[in-house]
């Protein structure tokens, strides 16, 4: 009787899912899964970044977040050059927020300044795919695989962060908001263990208002020289 139970425990134990596929995901081609960090990291400046759904049934919008990591201060003001997310430029921090998108669980990135991008996931079947655990993934990160008969959704979008100052880079989360009944709102965020990350930017960083010190150097120098030149002709 005990060695029946025993083999109908482990029948039933190799029949469960070892790993449940989260309803969003974050991946990055090229790059590479980092356990330390827990997220998918690219391994060139310019990279692909992929939202993954498990369903082909979206609801409403969803939102990329860039966040400037290591995280900062709102005071003083920084310029760490700019970012590319599919063809719009980003300049960090002038076109960015301080703070964090709303309700998003604290993590070691927020507060800080960061972009929101808002879009719709395409259900034609040129964005179905099979879908996988990005933590599951030995090497070198191909990214999504488009399949007909694929039973999940993505969105693909080109990320550079080539201009961005050296030393800086970007953390991603990929959310939504659902409602949830009696007029509150659920806040659906893919794990912060999918998640992912830009390499470092490889610009210079230039501080705030460095432009105007420069400009103020400047008259000085001038004024300087203008009293010099008018007591030497005396």
């Amino acid at each position: 009787m005990k060695r029946t139970l025993t083999i109908l425990l482990l029948g039933a134990l190799a029949n469960l899912p070892t790993h449940a596929l989260p309803l969003l995901q974050l991946d990055a081609s090229p790059g590479q899964y980092v356990d330390s960090s827990e997220s998918t990291i690219a391994t060139n400046p310019t990279f692909t970044l992929f939202a993954m759904l498990d369903s082909l049934a979206p609801s409403g919008t969803y939102y990329i977040a860039a966040g400037l990591t290591p995280s900062l201060d709102q005071f003083p003001v920084p310029s760490l050059g700019s970012f590319t997310f599919n063809g719009e430029t980003v300049n960090a921090v002038g076109d960015m927020t301080y703070g964090a998108p709303a309700l998003m669980p604290g993590h070691g990135v927020y507060p800080t300044y960061y972009k929101e991008f808002s879009f719709t996931f395409d259900t034609s079947s040129a964005h179905r795919f099979h879908n996988y655990n990005v933590e599951d993934v030995v090497g070198e990160h191909a990214g999504v695989t488009q399949s007909n008969s694929g039973k999940s959704l993505f969105m693909a979008f080109e990320v550079d962060v080539t201009n961005l100052a050296a030393g800086s880079t970007l953390v991603f989360d990929l959310y939504t908001y659902n409602a949830s009944g009696k007029g509150k709102v659920k806040f659906v965020k893919a794990p912060f263990s999918h998640n992912a990350e830009a390499g470092g930017g490889g610009g210079v960083a230039v501080p705030e208002g460095g432009a105007s010190l420069a400009m103020l150097v400047l008259g000085l120098a001038l004024t300087f020289w203008s009293k010099r030149h008018f007591f030497e002709q005396f």
